[in-house]
């Protein structure tokens, strides 16, 4: 390796720690491709950097987007678990429009389902961007 390519180039361990993840989670990323490697006549691996800029450069947009989409998950939620509410009060008024017992359990059901499905997401969402 010459020494313009070993300034273009970090082992494994080096790029993990620049990028704040574990030496397995950068080979499982060398061998997805998602960083880009070459070997040494010995058979190490080495990190070309501008793939180690290019992945930073990526995580750091998704960041902005999971917090944007995690702002939403909030919003939605919210707005779900007051629904659920007026429709759990509603039901009991018997007058033309309003939810009969059956409707209001079914539709309480469907809130609930999508509350949860929104707490999942956020889940995922914090844990693969914090």
């Amino acid at each position: 390796m010459d020494e313009q390519t070993a300034d273009t180039y970090v082992t494994v361990g080096e790029a993990a720690r620049r990028l704040g993840i574990s030496v397995d989670t950068a080979r499982r990323w060398c061998d997805t491709g998602t960083l880009e490697t070459h070997r040494t006549a010995n058979g190490h691996r080495r990190i070309a950097l501008r793939s180690i800029d290019a992945v930073k450069r990526g995580r750091a947009g998704r960041s902005v987007g999971a917090a944007v989409a995690l702002a939403d998950i909030d919003t939605h939620t919210a707005v779900l678990a007051v629904h659920q509410a007026s429709i759990d009060g509603g039901w009991r008024y018997s007058q033309p429009g309003r939810l009969t017992r059956r409707a209001a359990a079914t539709e309480t059901t469907a809130i609930t389902e999508l509350i949860e499905t929104l707490t999942r997401r956020r889940r995922t969402l914090e844990l693969n961007f914090d």
